[in-house]
C-alpha cells in the first residue's frame, strides 16, 4: 500500500484509533475486551508515558494500524515490548510489516534496545509468520495465557535480539 504513512500517534486521531480496538480480529487476537466505552478507549490512548512510543499507520486521514513500543525501565531499559493492531479491513496488505519495521528501527537505532519482545496467541498463524519474517524467534509457551470466548488459549513468547 503506497499511500500508507507511518508516523507518531497523535491524540487528534484517537477516534479512528479507538475503532481499531473494537474490531473483531483485534479482540480475537489480543487481550482487548469487547464493548469498551469510548471514554475508556480515549483514556487508554491519552495516557502520557515517556517510555511508550506509539506509531500509527494512516491511510486517507484514518488510523488503519497502531503499534505500541513500550521501553522497559531500570535494568530492563534495553528491552521493548510490542503491541500491534491492524484494522480488520486492512489485514494482509503489509501494514503490520511497515509498523513493525518502523518500530524495530526506532527501538534498535534510536532507543538503543537490544531486545524487542511480544506475546502472540499460538493460533494466530498470520501474526506469527510476520514476526518470524522480521527476525523474531519463539522463546517459549505461556499456557492458558488469555481467556477468549470462554476458552483459555496459549501464547508464544517471541523476541528479536540485536546482536552487537
Amino acid at each position: 500500500m503506497k499511500n500508507i504513512v507511518i508516523r507518531g500517534f497523535d491524540m487528534a486521531d484517537w477516534e479512528s484509533a479507538a475503532e481499531l480496538f473494537q474490531q473483531p480480529r483485534c479482540i480475537w487476537g489480543t487481550l482487548r475486551l469487547p464493548y469498551a466505552s469510548r471514554d475508556v478507549l480515549r483514556k487508554r490512548l491519552d495516557t502520557a508515558d515517556p517510555n511508550r512510543h506509539r506509531l500509527a499507520a494512516i491511510l486517507d486521514g484514518k488510523v488503519v494500524g497502531l503499534l505500541s513500543l513500550n521501553q522497559g525501565e531500570g535494568r530492563r531499559r534495553h528491552v521493548g515490548e510490542i503491541g500491534l493492531f491492524v484494522h480488520d479491513s486492512f489485514h494482509g496488505r503489509g501494514i503490520g510489516r511497515k509498523l513493525l519495521e518502523a518500530a524495530v528501527d526506532l527501538g534498535e537505532n534510536w532507543l538503543g534496545l537490544t531486545r524487542i519482545e511480544l506475546t502472540v496467541f499460538v493460533d494466530n498463524a498470520a501474526a506469527i509468520k510476520l514476526y518470524e519474517s522480521c527476525g523474531f524467534e519463539r522463546e517459549g509457551v505461556a499456557r492458558q495465557f488469555g481467556l477468549r470466548d470462554g476458552v483459555l488459549v496459549d501464547a508464544y513468547y517471541m523476541a528479536r535480539l540485536r546482536r552487537p
